[in-house]
């Protein structure tokens, strides 16, 4: 059979076997896709990193430890495999690293000098800081934060606001474009306090054109006042000042030629009482029995304008004689209705009980009550002040001690022989012999105890 005869068309199925194949005759043209799997490589074969299965290699390959031997891929020798032991691991890793620079576990790095060649950092959730609290952070949405004492104390966001709870720029600050604030202020003042302050300057010193203006800062407006003597007679042309032209009262008694005011130029009522001079209208002005009591003002008659016993009875309204109205001494015995002074209308002095407490030293203004109570827890002085002559006080007293009446300049007599029992209660009763400048008093103490038998 001649050379190349054979082809493919004349060959059965599988007719080819392995001893048919001349040595290298299989190349990578030969194979088809996926053909060479697992078993068809020898053991102890050198293969190529690069014709590794990746999956199936890291699933077998067990964690780095002390004195391992590491197998990487040379690039520069044509990809063939290499070995690394622990011993020259970290020179090939750092090797490269220059300046004072520490990695610590974990992969922190710390760098003790200043680093002049970085050009660029790229991180989303890059952090530079001193501190956790003082450091500048850049956001996953875009924001840059400068963080001061544990606050997010300014953020620049992607819109172009700056957010800040207190922002104070020192310097000028130049803004191309349109500014827009929720609030200005300038010093503390607002914006438009500090406008209308400078315009209210403005215009209150002007005194050139004879117009005073006036700026009330209470409401910001401008008043502005034309000064006496700017309009002269010159600039009013003939007949220019009508009656609407004339203010109310404009035209004063100056104004007004003498013998110019004729009847006819009054109106009806015009003439008042502030038109009359005084005494102007006398008794032949007035027709007989129009003087009414309409016409006579309120307090116009007086003690004077009445007659002897011209008010009676008739003339006197209901409830009209107040106490204001009665003179000392006016309401005498015959004046008052009998059984008509109640309990009501007498003094405290007559009426009121007083409870003084617990004390010692205290004052008994017989002004004020008819009958005092009182416990001592010490020995006490009882001071008795605006006694009236005829006057019975009833003093109600408990506690052991010493008990003693006084009033400057007076005397006390005492009736019977009882003296006051510190185990009970005593009342004490007090008679005012005189009120005058030489107070006497009587005096009795009886002790008290609950009995219903007289």
């Amino acid at each position: 059979m001649a050379t190349t005869k054979v082809t493919a068309n004349v060959l059965a199925d599988n007719s080819v076997t392995q001893a048919k194949l001349a040595d290298d005759a299989v190349g990578a043209d030969e194979l088809a896709a996926n053909a060479v799997v697992n078993a068809s490589i020898a053991s102890g074969a050198a293969i190529d990193m690069d014709k590794l299965d990746g999956d199936s290699l890291a699933n077998a390959i067990t964690d780095f430890a002390q004195d391992d031997l590491v197998i990487l891929s040379d690039t520069s020798d044509s990809g063939n495999l290499v070995k690394m032991t622990t011993s020259n691991f970290e020179d090939a890793i750092f090797g490269n690293i220059s300046g004072d620079v520490t990695l610590a576990a974990g992969g922190a790095a710390t760098a003790a000098a200043a680093q002049t060649n970085i050009t660029s950092v790229l991180n989303t959730s890059l952090i530079l800081g001193r501190d956790g609290d003082n450091q500048i952070k850049f956001g996953t949405d875009n924001q840059i934060i400068f963080e001061v004492d544990g606050g997010d104390n300014v953020i620049f966001k992607t819109s172009g606001e700056i957010e800040a709870s207190s922002l104070d720029i020192s310097g000028d600050v130049d803004i191309d474009g349109t500014l827009e604030a929720d609030a200005i202020t300038i010093n503390g003042t607002t914006l438009a306090e500090t406008i209308s302050d400078t315009v209210g300057a403005m215009v209150g010193s002007n005194t050139e054109t004879g117009i005073a203006v006036s700026y009330d800062d209470s409401d910001n407006t401008l008043d502005f006042v034309i000064g006496a003597g700017v309009i002269v007679n010159s600039m009013l042309a003939d007949d220019a000042v009508g009656a609407d032209e004339l203010a109310a009262n404009a035209v004063v008694t100056a104004s007004i030629a003498d013998d110019q005011v004729t009847q006819a130029k009054m109106a009806n009522d015009a003439v008042g009482a502030d038109e009359l001079a005084a005494n102007a209208v006398v008794t032949a002005s007035i027709v007989d029995d129009n003087v009414t009591q309409a016409k006579i003002a309120d307090d116009a008659v007086g003690a004077d304008q009445l007659a002897a016993s011209a008010v009676v009875e008739a003339s006197m309204v209901d409830d009209a004689v107040t106490a204001a109205k009665l003179a000392s001494n006016a309401v005498v015995t015959a004046s008052i209705v009998d059984d008509n002074i109640t309990h009501a209308k007498l003094e405290p002095r007559y009426t009121t009980l007083v409870a003084k407490g617990t004390g010692t030293d205290q004052t008994l203004d017989f002004a004020t009550a008819t009958t005092f109570t009182a416990t001592m827890n010490g020995d006490a002085t009882f001071t008795i002040t605006n006694p009236k002559q005829g006057q019975v006080v009833d003093l109600i007293v408990a506690g052991n001690h010493a008990l003693t009446l006084a009033m400057s300049g007076a005397t006390f007599n005492k009736i019977g022989t009882v003296n006051y029992d510190g185990s009970t209660t005593n009342l004490i009763q007090i008679v005012v012999a005189d009120d005058a400048s030489s107070e006497i008093f009587y005096y009795s103490v009886a002790p008290i105890a609950s009995d219903t038998t007289p």
